[in-house]
């Protein structure tokens, strides 16, 4: 598939599952936003691999939990390629480190994906754990 002319924009992309859309994404041509929260280096490398894929792109910090990084993450895609065509949700919030002695494996599984509420889902789990006498931040 040609995509050629598209931007995409993968939060989380810097290596694992991001990068490895990432560099798919510009196998077939597309502009990538590769987003990192902290290791610099590993975003600089996944933009290497995607240039030497066909791709483009640029590498950009942000931790999408901050709404501020949020603002900014998409404005400055806005302004390096004046359009956004792809979008992927790849990063979460570190496994929370908050897990309770004793938690279940559903527990842990919901603390790793819900250490702060912002969906239907994750709310519902929040209360789960709320009413299960878990500690919510």
């Amino acid at each position: 598939m040609s995509l050629h002319g598209k931007t995409a924009l993968i939060t989380g992309s810097s290596r694992g599952i991001g990068r490895g859309i990432a560099l798919k994404l510009a196998q077939g041509g597309a502009r990538i936003a590769i987003n990192y929260v902290e290791n610099r280096t590993a975003a600089q490398d996944t933009l290497a691999q995607v240039r030497a894929a066909g791709g483009d792109g640029f590498i950009i910090q942000a931790d999408v939990s901050q709404p501020d990084d949020i603002r900014h993450l998409l404005n400055t895609v806005q302004a390096e390629f004046g359009k956004l065509d792809i979008f992927v949700s790849n990063a979460r919030p570190e496994v929370a480190t908050f897990s309770e002695p004793g938690m279940s494996a559903a527990g842990r599984r919901c603390a790793a994906w819900a250490p702060r509420p912002t969906s239907g889902t994750l709310w519902r789990c929040c209360v789960r754990r709320k009413r299960a006498g878990l500690r919510v931040r």
